[in-house]
């Protein structure tokens, strides 16, 4: 029988659901002393990853998010008609089930100074009190198996046909893992041209990247741990984790950034993700320090330049560097002799949709087999 106990709250950890990059503000917030999800209000539980302890024990990283569905406040309809101003289009052209589920997780008065309690491995577990944007973090301490996941859930109080169940992903201390990110990585989402962008995250059905694709599932099925880091905000997983359930793609632990619809412009979605994936994976890194890395990342953006740092940072970690060519570049330009500088040829690779993924997955397993030079 696993066994669990509640954890201290508000902790920075190795998933990214916080980080000095990327607060989640619980601190200093009273929170009610009974843990409990209102029969008017809904939780969703993150996928995230158990840290091993000694003893077959593990320390597990909870995230969720509380909130009430509401759909009809000034300042959501506002955020609505931002992003149709910033996609180009008319408010009235928008309206429709795709854009509502797209939209739904920001139309929502987040809950804070709340806490929920979670039954996982035959225990229970607080998390909480929530920050003024919802989120709860939390801890268990669980005996497991060597490798998989567990499952928990939270039930409503006095409400026993409603539940919201998550999963913690248990990663032992060896192994290879494999960092991906999605706009334009996994997803067809055209990130150098906002409007486009906009359009495809919220209007359009998402579109997979058939190489990177494929590569996912051959390392995965080779025994790699996955973990998806985008700048996409939160409210987006309910859709993203959907596409990833149709395209086939591999479950693992998601790590997405903050966002107040309430606070920020539309625009605010698009903001610079260097920060934000240092602040996720550099902790990773560390608190894995006998893994290996792969970082697949496309070239619209800085994941070159984010992936090279940390490559040199990490060099007995990161094993490859894998970067979707999206805007044909060349491997000689100056972006890529900056980003790359000092490490080996052989340790990233600039790849099209028609090179070959496969012998690209081919060279990451063998790199993470052997010592990486």
């Amino acid at each position: 029988m696993l066994g669990c106990s509640p954890s201290g709250e508000g902790v920075k950890d190795s998933s990214g659901v916080r980080s000095a990059t990327d607060p989640l503000d619980a601190a200093a917030l009273p929170a009610h002393d009974a843990p409990v999800i209102r029969p008017n209000e809904e939780i969703i539980f993150f996928p995230t990853l158990a840290r091993p302890i000694g003893g077959g024990r593990w320390d597990a990283r909870l995230h969720g998010v509380l909130f009430r569905p509401e759909t009809g406040s000034i300042k959501r309809k506002l955020f609505v008609r931002a992003i149709a101003r910033a996609a180009g289009v008319r408010h009235d052209e928008i309206a429709g089930p795709l854009l509502m589920r797209r939209l739904g997780a920001f139309l929502v008065d987040n809950k804070s100074r709340r806490k929920v309690s979670v039954v996982i491995g035959g225990g229970t577990a607080v998390l909480g009190p929530s920050s003024r944007n919802g989120h709860l973090l939390g801890r268990a301490m669980l005996a497991g198996p060597d490798a998989g996941a567990i499952d928990y859930v939270s039930s409503v109080e006095q409400s026993a046909d409603r539940s919201f169940a998550g999963r913690v992903h248990l990663l032992p201390a060896k192994g290879l893992s494999m960092i991906c990110d999605i706009d334009d990585t996994i997803k067809l989402s055209n990130v150098p041209d906002t409007r486009d962008l906009l359009r495809n995250t919220f209007l359009r059905p998402y579109r997979g990247v058939d190489a990177v694709g494929g590569l996912c599932r051959t390392l995965a099925g080779a025994g790699a741990a996955m973990h998806y880091v985008s700048a996409s905000p939160w409210q987006l997983y309910g859709p993203l984790s959907e596409f990833i359930a149709a395209q086939r793609l591999p479950l693992g632990s998601f790590h997405l950034r903050t966002f107040r619809a309430k606070d920020r412009s539309a625009l605010a979605l698009l903001a610079p993700p260097q920060r934000f994936k240092l602040g996720v994976i550099e902790p990773m890194l560390r608190d894995w320090p006998e893994r290996r890395f792969v970082l697949v990342g496309d070239s619209t953006e800085m994941d070159p330049e984010i992936y090279g740092e940390l490559a040199r940072r990490f060099p007995r970690q990161v094993v490859a560097v894998l970067i979707r060519n999206v805007v044909g570049e060349e491997r000689d330009m100056p972006r890529y002799r900056s980003a790359f500088a000092g490490l080996a040829a052989h340790r990233w690779e600039l790849l099209t949709d028609e090179d070959d993924w496969s012998a690209a997955a081919a060279g990451v397993l063998d790199r993470a087999s052997t010592r990486v030079r």
